[in-house]
């Protein structure tokens, strides 16, 4: 299908997520904020990041959707992140 677009806006940058982002992103989601917003469980691990975050590289490469880190252009810091979803996509068997 494709890799993860890289769009501009004039305050943010869409782009893939990279290995750089693990620690900045981890620390997104360990906040009690986002925990709370999203049900993150209290187990969540770097370990589970890293996994997140390539499993939303893969969902480009198979489906042409998935996630962008949002980054703060005038920073460069991962400020969010963001996703485009296929709705009713079935996976192939």
């Amino acid at each position: 299908m494709g890799v993860c677009p890289t769009i501009e806006t004039d305050r943010l940058v869409l782009r893939p997520f990279r290995d750089d982002d693990l620690v900045d992103y981890f620390a997104m989601e360990d906040s009690p904020e986002v925990r709370s917003g999203l049900g993150t469980s209290e187990e969540f691990s770097k370990a589970d990041a890293v996994v997140k975050m390539a499993a939303w590289l893969g969902q480009w490469e198979l489906r042409g959707t998935g996630h962008w880190a949002l980054e703060e252009k005038d920073s460069g810091l991962l400020v969010g992140s963001v996703r485009l979803n296929q709705v009713g996509v079935t996976p192939p068997e």
